[in-house]
């Protein structure tokens, strides 16, 4: 109970900078969990990482909880994927998005608690290295199955590209 605690009030509100988003994040995603066990366990293993971060007395601890979570999400998740359906689409996208941002948080953990902090080029590449690149792929392998139930469903805004054709990476650096 108390890393869905940390999920809802604090994790949720970190993992992007819009408030339309954040709020996704922090009930849209739960109330899949509560019908889809395998989605609330991908929500406690961030929530894990997202505390071991913090807490660095309590960094071990998080990570096996939060590995723990994980390959429950995963195990659960690989048996949905196995027959998608309009009953559990948003809860497939949901755990595939989880997945990436464990995907993300964990190398940084891992290298956090072997090394100190960490440089910045080891950092980049890690993340960019060869766990994200599958990682992202394999999320959009599921939401290419899933993907017209999900875009009328309660997780919509998740797949909006807003004002992405604009961007432009020379001006935005961060």
């Amino acid at each position: 109970m108390s890393l869905l605690h940390h999920w809802i009030l604090s994790t949720s509100q970190t993992i992007s900078e819009s408030v339309i988003l954040d709020s996704y994040w922090q009930t849209v995603f739960p109330q899949i969990a509560f019908l889809h066990p395998f989605v609330m366990h991908g929500i406690l293993s961030i929530a894990a990482l997202h505390l071991g971060y913090l807490q660095g007395a309590n960094k071990e601890r998080r990570m096996i909880d939060a590995a723990r979570h994980h390959n429950v999400a995963l195990q659960g998740f690989r048996e949905h994927l196995a027959r998608p359906s309009d009953d559990n689409s948003d809860a497939l996208f949901a755990c595939a998005s989880l997945n990436l941002l464990y995907v993300f948080g964990l190398p940084i953990q891992r290298h956090d608690r072997q090394h100190g902090e960490a440089e910045p080029a080891s950092r980049i590449s890690r993340i960019l290295g060869a766990e994200w690149i599958p990682m992202s792929r394999g999320v959009e392998a599921v939401l290419q199955s899933v993907y017209d139930r999900v875009r009328l469903g309660p997780l919509r805004a998740m797949l909006d590209l807003r004002n992405w054709v604009e961007l432009s990476p020379n001006n935005e650096p961060s």
